[in-house]
């Protein structure tokens, strides 16, 4: 009696506190819309850019959903360099940075946030593209952070680096000079670099010089971060920094984004981390790849309707399987050594299909519909005297999985199945691996 005398406090206790947590929130809101919000952010493509006289881009977007969800009054600045966005929060011009930043001690972080290293990018030219033996290098950023990093990297490694840092230049004019080879070299936020590579894919290799930071929206109103935050984690989400930048990218007639750049055989921002892993389960790393393009469209942070996160479409469950957390499936990394942890597992329960290419196929339709079904449709291959270690028979019963006479046949343990999403994924990621083969090293 006692216990339920205290169960029935709690919770009204809880009740009374949320209670109190919206009235207190709702005044905020009330408060906020007496005023205007002037919210600064980056004038970068994926960020923001006018089409036909409209206003488009990520950030720009996710301002207008945030203003519009609690009718507030905001002016939008636009500035070139994230050093000017710290100038606007410092002085008080502005009360939110609506991009991705390092905070501050007195900033509040809200909002969207991303990890990403500071890395440094070279122009291409085959003596820039590393840097072993280099006894000097010019390095230009717009970013007194990123300038403080490249002095730390050139005492950590003994590296002579000149370091320009160039206030007055846009980021993408920066990135426009190290294409046309009028500068040897960029630093700045990986973020950025993976963006502009899809625009200017004659640029070179990015190295890393730091760990991942945490970047995220600003404010010094910690009102206004959780008010943000409260939005923030409960929107429906819509396009990614991806897709923004693809769409930009469209407008400019870019179509076909398999690929970044075949003269310098470059597939993707993610090639390193599937040459490094596609060993680990004997792999082309073209292979993976073509099954990353197939899954996300090299997209991070792509969320399907089932549930699925990011560069290889990983499931929290799978996540926790591999000890990874949730929430690090939004680190390219970390997604895809869940994805490797999986693909062992599959490649061990199909063992016994010797042949190599088979095998594979089975992997890549257990991928999409987990292998409970691929038995049942290999349980349907050996009762019809039909070869189980066959793809292109076993996807024919697959197929029959989702009428009645199939999937309730005492074979199958796995129920109804509509296989044809398998049988595709599995057909485009041979299709796009094939084009990588011929059309990349």
């Amino acid at each position: 009696m006692k216990k339920a005398v205290l169960f029935f406090t709690y919770i009204i206790l809880f009740i009374l506190s949320s209670c109190s947590d919206k009235k207190k929130h709702d005044e905020s809101i009330k408060d906020m819309q007496d005023d205007t919000i002037n919210i600064v952010t980056l004038d970068i493509p994926y960020s923001h850019y006018i089409f036909n006289n409209q206003d488009y881009g990520y950030h720009y977007e996710l301002i207008e959903e945030f203003t519009e969800k609690y009718k507030l009054n905001h002016k939008i600045i636009y500035t070139t360099s994230i050093d000017s966005i710290y100038y606007y929060m410092d002085n008080d011009i502005c009360q939110l940075a609506a991009y991705n930043i390092l905070p501050k001690n007195e900033y509040y972080a809200c909002g969207d946030t991303l990890y990403s290293p500071i890395s440094i990018i070279s122009n291409g030219t085959p003596e820039n593209e590393c840097f072993n033996n280099t006894d000097s290098l010019t390095v230009y950023t717009s970013s007194s952070q990123e300038a403080y990093r490249v002095k730390l990297f050139a005492e950590e490694t003994g590296y002579d680096i000149n370091i320009c840092v160039s206030d007055s230049d846009h980021i993408e004019s920066l990135f426009s000079n190290l294409s046309e080879r009028k500068i040897p070299f960029i630093a700045c936020y990986r973020n950025i670099s993976n963006m502009m590579k899809y625009e200017y894919p004659e640029i070179g290799n990015a190295k890393d010089i730091s760990l991942p930071y945490r970047l995220s929206w600003c404010t010094k109103n910690q009102e206004l971060a959780d008010t943000i935050n409260h939005w923030y984690n409960n929107r429906k989400r819509n396009k990614t920094r991806i897709m923004h930048n693809y769409s930009y990218l469209a407008t400019k007639g870019k179509r076909n984004f398999r690929y970044i750049n075949k003269e310098q055989n470059i597939i993707s921002n993610y090639d390193e981390l599937f040459k490094r892993y596609a060993k680990m389960i004997n792999w082309d790393w073209k292979l993976l790849a073509a099954l990353s393009y197939t899954e996300s469209n090299f997209d991070p942070e792509q969320i399907s309707a089932s549930g699925a996160i990011g560069l290889m479409q990983m499931m929290s469950v799978t996540a926790k399987a591999a000890g990874i957390p949730k929430e690090n499936l939004f680190i390219p990394e970390d997604n895809l050594k869940t994805c490797i942890v999986y693909i062992k597992s599959l490649q061990k329960s199909f063992s016994k299909i010797t042949d190599k290419a088979e095998q594979t196929k089975f992997v890549l339709g257990a991928y999409n519909s987990g292998l409970g079904h691929i038995y049942d449709a290999m349980a349907l291959a050996r009762k019809h005297n039909e070869n189980d270690s066959n793809w292109d028979t076993v996807v024919k019963y697959l197929l029959l999985k989702n009428k009645k006479e199939y999937y309730e046949d005492p074979v199958c343990k796995y129920g109804s199945f509509n296989g044809q999403q398998t049988k595709s994924l599995v057909n485009s990621t041979l299709n796009t691996y094939n084009f990588y083969t011929n059309n990349f090293k």
